[in-house]
């Protein structure tokens, strides 16, 4: 019996030793090594099973903007739209990539989006009859005055053209505009017609090419060519930071298409992912197809998301502006002085000079000007910001909405006299809402995280009080034993 004092404090010691090291900091420790195993793109693993099957559903929300007053407009009137929809699409999403670069820690691959239509939660059919700018006669009639200064030779294409249908404005299904396409093979026979061919080559857009367009078609393909580019992005096998971080796209490890590397680098995820281990000083960027650039997201508010404590992050409100407002901007502007208004980027250099723009949905943030140069704008940061909500410490996306709007850069065209009166407006055609939350897998590790810190956090005060009572009753009793030796040492000597 003389070691039970011993052993108890030994052990006191020791179940106190243990929980103040996982209690304070050693749990965490645990927690972030299992999940920097957890957060790399190796095929095999659940974490890269779960990236290139993405399981959670994904919706894509259009709302059109329907031009009420058409003829107005082709006659220099302002545009009255009144906003339509939304025309609510599943995404089924699939990574084709190929075999990672274990050498590089690399993956290449290319996002196959696949829509179907929701009508439950449509506010519209996709027949519904919407009446849009005619990109196409539009965009042409600059290739044209671009290819030629011979204003017949610009007349006889507007002819060729009206000939089969087209006009400023045209009334099609919502299906048409946005996925089902509509046959632009009279624009290919124009561009090999003599009277063309005669003066110059008349090079279409890429889009034009299968003789089929949409107004989808500029930014993503509903088939299986992945319409958002190749992607190369790092894998994060050895070093977790790089987890998802993008280092090429179609082939660029920058961008051609801008002034300045500032603005064509390629900086953050695809928006989906990020590296775990995140802090408030750490940067947040997302690179953006839609938008042909890298945009940067600021740290907001901290809020629960699926009952997980989330960070939610919001687009910088200066990302669109120029550069008197934002200076880093100034490569975004396609000639010296030539910079456009506010809150209205344009993508043209991207595509091949259609002319497109983005910006928020209504005009959100940007130039007053430009709101009023159109009638049926109404911005509301509820509906139209884009935001993420990440969980700082695995990097998980729990929630996300991508907001955009497209515009079609109108300008009056002399070389086609069917377009020589319209305004110069940045006029809306339609915007987006992509929404994504957590895979049921994702949240539930999560949540068990949550449950093992706030129960630790509980239990690791009762193993410190039960450890001290061993300890305690184990000094006690040796301090008991050690008083009883000596009164029985007494009382023999007595």
């Amino acid at each position: 019996m003389e070691r039970f004092p011993k052993g108890m404090i030994f052990s006191g010691a020791v179940l106190m030793g243990v929980t103040v090291a996982l209690g304070w900091g050693g749990l965490g420790i645990i927690i972030r090594g299992e999940i920097g195993k957890q957060m790399r793109l190796i095929n095999g693993t659940d974490t890269y099973t779960g990236w290139q099957h993405v399981v959670v559903p994904v919706y894509l929300s259009l709302y059109l903007f329907n031009l009420t007053n058409p003829d107005d407009v082709a006659n220099g009137g302002k545009a009255v739209l009144k906003e339509t929809g939304p025309y609510v699409y599943m995404e089924k999403l699939f990574k084709d990539a190929d075999e990672d670069n274990v050498v590089n820690e690399t993956l290449r691959y290319r996002q196959i989006r696949t829509y179907f239509f929701q009508p439950d939660m449509s506010k519209g059919t996709e027949d519904d009859i919407i009446v849009l700018i005619n990109e196409p006669f539009l965009a042409t009639a600059k290739l044209l005055k671009e290819m030629s200064k011979d204003s017949s030779v610009s007349q006889k294409a507007e002819e060729f053209l009206m000939e089969k249908g087209d006009k400023v404005t045209m009334a099609r299904p919502v299906r048409e505009w946005l996925f089902g396409e509509y046959s632009v093979q009279h624009y290919i026979d124009l561009a090999n017609d003599t009277m063309i061919t005669s003066v110059g080559d008349l090079r279409l857009y890429e889009e034009f090419e299968d003789g089929m367009f949409s107004a989808m078609d500029l930014m993503r393909k509903n088939s299986s060519d992945g319409g958002d580019g190749e992607w190369l992005i790092q894998t994060g096998r050895n070093v977790s930071e790089h987890f998802g971080k993008i280092v090429g796209w179609n082939g660029y490890d920058v961008l051609p298409y801008y002034k300045g590397d500032t603005c064509n680098a390629l900086n953050g995820t695809d928006g989906s992912i990020y590296h775990p281990f995140i802090t408030e000083m750490t940067p947040m960027h997302m690179f953006a197809p839609e938008m042909c650039r890298s945009v940067y997201f600021n740290k907001g508010e901290s809020m629960e998301v699926h009952n997980v404590e989330a960070w939610r992050y919001h687009m910088e409100p200066n990302t669109l502006n120029g550069p008197e407002k934002n200076p880093d901007n100034w490569c975004f502007c396609p000639g010296e002085g030539a910079c456009g208004p506010d809150g209205v980027h344009s993508i043209e250099a991207c595509l091949d000079g259609f002319p497109r723009s983005v910006s928020l949905p209504h005009f959100m943030d940007a130039d007053e000007s430009v709101m009023k140069a159109v009638d049926g704008m109404m911005p509301d940061k509820e509906k139209h910001e884009t935001f993420f909500d990440l969980h700082a410490m695995s990097g998980i996306v729990l929630k996300s909405s991508k907001r955009l709007q497209i515009n079609h850069e109108v300008t009056p065209y002399d070389n086609f006299p069917s377009l020589s009166k319209l305004p110069k407006v940045s006029l809306p055609i339609f915007w987006m809402d992509e929404t994504m939350d957590a895979s049921h897998r994702d949240i539930a590790m999560l949540s068990i995280i949550k449950a093992l810190e706030e129960g630790w956090a509980t239990v690791r005060w009762g193993l410190i009080g039960i450890s001290g009572v061993l300890v305690f009753i184990g000094v006690a009793t040796a301090l008991t034993r050690r008083s009883s030796i000596k009164v029985e040492r007494v009382t023999l000597i007595q």
